[in-house]
């Protein structure tokens, strides 16, 4: 007997090694079919691992190596607090491995990353399954714990790195469920939940909520009465608690700073409406599917032997009613969300998702698998049955077909073979569902079509990845060293910025806001990641930066009188520019010209100015400009002067230059996606989500003649106002350098500490460039002060007259108060699992 056991073990560990093993080995072979390193020469940038993630990562690389500050940097949008970007994509232990990985190298890390916790997840399900339903096979278990981990939202939405950890940890979630009600074990359930919510508190909490509905499941099932299940979930509540708790105490300040960028809650979501018909999302379980293409494909794909284990137990007349509405209700709870907007709000925390739809979507497909080894279990039980349970599954799969096709859901083409597919399944489990065990050749062709199944889906998603990584490793050298040299030659703050990014090699004019300040380590305007400031962001919309709504700082072309005030020092573009003095030219695979500018009329960090109000933001972006500089000096500079214009016709004007100098341009109205057009030469994409600024027309002298038109698919039938602006040099050269005169350098700065010494012979007003934040302390000659908001966005003091040592420090906010929760909840943890383990010694006394 002792060496029966020692044999099972050993062969529960061996397939606890292929769980592991396995999805890895076939991601191996897609990534070669596909090119994908380490396989090829492409790498895994795609959508926001492209946009924004990739360059977060190589920020936490120069955190790990003390060059950043894990709680605040200026290279976000003016400057903002990190700690929430650490919290939402960073805090997994995982990615401790960045430290190893250079910028110019960090595209191995995202391969060996996706690889490893897609290995997880087949690792913790099949732990979960030996452990929950140790009836199944551990072939059948293999192959379902493979399906977890091949499934569509891991290979999917694999761009999305950060989502992947709670998905690796929710079997061991739902198993510390399991041991909860049925041991009275408590230490994995918690462990867990605070370790899901530590990694990704966002894609945590979520889980969290599908493990509510676990623990439900797992309630009903037990066979004891109603007063002992309600005693479970009263003890469950606390436990689960502390569990959340521990992981997200230390992370609050994320939250909060999260709900001050993109995260708003709307309560409009919780109007009762479909967004779709209730059987549209089930296409989803096919193989032609794609993640993330439509608000009617949910990321569920988990191949076809799962979904018709789970139809084949529905089914089957001997399996027990209890557990097929347990299954139904558990799969309904999900799915029902895919085309029911209030209950998907739910899931998301009424919360509106950008981009990526049905975030929560992986928990479908767990417990698809949930219900196949429940169901098979039963299956298995009950003994035997006749061939009416099959015969019912290949014609509801062949009225879903017709049904598909008729609805338009899917191309009988592509999908014809797959169904054929789906029945090769359901003959292959007949046997078993006729009351026999799955033969060895059953298992083998089972497996051999599974594993054939998930690897032409991962085939399909992992083929859009196209970037080779040899363009980003060039683009990362040349542009990081122009930069590194830049940064070297002047060691006083200023602000730097670009008008390129390595996303034009292939999209061009219309790319995304990038956020390689991260990467490169400069101080800049430009940021783009669901941690934004709103307060920062109607600044820049006011300004003429970025559109409102976009939920992104950007930066298109130069702003000459709000890039002096906020210290841009520094341009690199490939476009033409005014009043700024040309220092050289480089190339880095985007253009042959690319050129670096010096605006020789940036402001330091802090301004002596006069005053720190703004009387009303107007839809005009140049008023509002001017109304900045007005409150700074106490004067009325008309530094911009208004050009007039002609409208010769439906989105098109005509303007002859009333004196020499740049020329600006803005429509202050919001339009559909249209081209705009200077002269008979294509400028931008304007009125997209990322593309409403000021524009520079380029320099002109009296008399000349400039076209300006907006094309595009239709006709320009709204009316536009257009806001056409020259500059007077003269008056701005006078009035910058007169700033300049006022403005300071710190003595001695990092990201959380600046310092600066100030005298005068009377009370001064200072603004610092520095966005306002609650976790910015002040203090004055070591007394501690209350800053003010200065022009509705930035940070200000009132000095009195003398000698004086400012100090600004920052730390986020309630950072103390967080950590005291976790501590707090992991000495809850500590005694509770102490009682536990003092009331299981008393029982076995008994």
């Amino acid at each position: 007997m002792r060496l029966r056991e020692g044999n099972q073990k050993r062969i529960d560990r061996i397939y606890l090694v292929f769980a592991f093993a396995l999805p890895i080995v076939l991601m191996l072979g897609v990534m070669a079919f596909t090119r994908i390193w380490p396989m090829g020469d492409k790498s895994l940038l795609l959508w926001d691992m492209e946009i924004q993630y990739v360059n977060i990562y190589n920020w936490y690389h120069d955190v790990l190596h003390g060059n950043a500050s894990i709680f605040y940097d200026f290279s976000k949008s003016l400057g903002g607090n990190m700690y929430g970007v650490f919290a939402t994509y960073l805090a997994s232990p995982i990615n401790l491995a960045v430290y190893f990985f250079s910028p110019e190298k960090i595209l191995y890390f995202l391969s060996l990353s996706t690889l490893f916790k897609i290995g997880l997840a087949g690792l913790f399900c099949q732990i979960y399954l030996k452990r929950r339903f140790p009836e199944v096979p551990g072939v059948l278990s293999l192959l379902m714990a493979s399906s977890y981990a091949l499934m569509e939202y891991n290979v999917g939405l694999s761009s999305n790195l950060h989502f992947l950890d709670p998905l690796y940890m929710l079997p061991l979630m739902a198993l510390g469920v399991y041991l909860f009600l049925r041991e009275g074990k408590s230490a994995l359930l918690c462990l867990s939940i605070g370790y899901t919510v530590f990694c990704n508190w966002y894609i945590g909490a979520m889980a969290c909520l599908g493990v509510g509905v676990y623990f439900l499941f797992e309630l009903f099932l037990l066979d004891c009465g109603g007063k002992e299940k309600g005693a479970l979930a009263v003890r469950f509540i606390p436990r689960a608690l502390i569990g959340g708790l521990l992981g997200s105490g230390a992370l609050f300040p994320a939250v909060i700073s999260t709900l001050g960028g993109k995260g708003d809650v709307s309560l409009s979501l919780l109007y009762p409406r479909f967004h779709c018909d209730f059987w549209e999302p089930m296409k989803a379980l096919l193989l032609t599917a794609r993640a993330n293409h439509t608000y009617t494909e949910p990321a569920i794909y988990v191949g076809g032997f799962v979904p018709v284990l789970c139809l084949l137990g529905l089914l089957h007349p001997k399996v027990d009613k209890r557990s097929k509405r347990c299954v139904l209700l558990l799969l309904l709870s999900v799915y029902l969300s895919f085309s029911y907007v209030p209950l998907e709000a739910v899931w998301t925390m009424l919360s509106r998702t950008y981009s990526f739809y049905f975030r929560y979507s992986f928990l479908f497909s767990f417990f698809l698998v949930v219900s196949a080894a429940l169901l098979y279990t039963e299956m298995r039980e009950t003994g035997s049955a006749s061939w009416r349970a099959p015969i019912q599954a290949v014609c509801i799969l062949a009225g879903f077909a017709l049904y598909a096709i008729a609805r338009d859901f899917i191309p009988i083409r592509n999908n014809g073979i797959y169904f054929v597919l789906l029945a090769l399944y359901v003959l292959l489990l007949s046997h078993f569902v006729r009351g026999k065990e799955v033969r060895r050749w059953e298992q083998a062709a089972i497996a051999i079509l599974l594993m054939a199944d998930l690897g032409a889906n991962a085939y399909l998603e992992f083929k859009r990845y196209t970037i080779p990584n040899e363009d980003y490793i060039n683009y990362v050298e040349e542009v990081g060293g122009e930069i590194d040299e830049l940064l070297s030659a002047d060691e006083s703050f200023y602000r730097m910025e670009k008008t390129f990014s390595e996303m034009d090699n292939r999209r061009g004019r219309t790319r995304p806001v990038a956020t390689e300040a991260l990467t490169f380590n400069y101080n800049a305007i430009t940021h783009y990641s669901s941690l934004i400031d709103e307060r920062v962001n109607t600044f820049l919309v006011n300004t003429g930066y970025i559109k409102a709504g976009a939920n992104a700082s950007n930066y298109v072309n130069t702003n000459p009188l709000m890039d002096s005030l906020l210290g841009v020092k520094y341009l690199l573009t490939n476009d033409e520019t005014a009043l700024l003095r040309e220092l050289g030219s480089f190339s880095a695979n985007v253009d042959d010209s690319l050129f670096v500018y010096q605006n020789e009329y940036a402001l330091g960090l802090a301004t002596r100015v006069c005053g720190f109000e703004v009387d009303q933001w107007k839809d005009d972006p140049f008023l509002n400009q001017l109304a900045v500089l007005h409150a700074m000096t106490g004067g009325n500079e008309a530094v911009y002067l208004p050009q007039s214009y002609e409208e010769i016709g439906p989105g098109e004007w005509n303007a002859v230059v009333e004196r020499d100098g740049p020329l600006y341009l803005y429509f202050p109205v919001t339009h559909d996606n249209r081209e705009l057009w200077v002269n008979g030469e294509y400028i931008e994409n304007y009125f997209v989500r990322f593309y409403k600024n000021i524009v520079f027309l380029g320099e002109y002298h009296k008399g000349d003649v400039v076209s300006v038109v907006l094309a595009g698919d239709g006709a320009c039938t709204q009316e536009h106002q257009l806001l056409l602006y020259t500059v007077d040099e003269a008056l701005f050269a006078e009035t910058l350098n007169r700033l300049q005169q006022l403005s300071l350098q710190p003595v001695s700065m990092t990201d959380t500490r600046v310092v600066f010494q100030l005298d005068g012979a009377e009370e001064q007003n200072v603004w610092f460039s520095i966005p306002y934040d609650k976790g910015w302390s002040v203090q004055l000659d070591g007394k501690d002060i209350e800053p003010e908001l200065a022009y509705d966005t930035f940070l200000a003091l009132r000095v009195p007259a003398g000698e004086h040592t400012v100090q600004l420090r920052y730390s986020p906010p309630a950072l103390g108060a967080s950590f005291t929760i976790t501590f707090i909840s992991a000495l809850a943890l500590a005694l509770l699992l102490r009682a536990e383990k003092k009331r299981n010694r008393g029982d076995r006394h008994d």
